[in-house]
């Protein structure tokens, strides 16, 4: 929701730093823990959380926000390289 609202009042730059974080970090934790989680800590990157209750892996909703994430990353690399 941050990077589709930042995007649509023009704030474009700040849309692609926190896709680009969000990225970024899923891809990392993926790599050390071969899951996607339910929760992270997004100030740091990690899975150091409060965890409340036990998170299962593969979230389906950390999926979706990843697929796009990533896309509109490659969408605005596609504008950047047509200008």
């Amino acid at each position: 929701m941050s990077i589709n609202g930042l995007d649509r009042y023009g704030f474009r730059k700040d849309a692609c730093r926190i896709a680009r974080k969000y990225v970024d970090s899923i891809i990392k934790i993926y790599r050390s823990s071969d899951n996607l989680w339910e929760k992270y800590n997004a100030e740091f990157g990690n899975l150091e959380v409060k965890n409340e209750y036990e998170m299962p892996p593969f979230m389906g909703w950390t999926a979706g926000a990843f697929i796009y994430a990533s896309d509109y990353l490659v969408k605005q690399k596609e504008i950047r390289d047509e200008n």
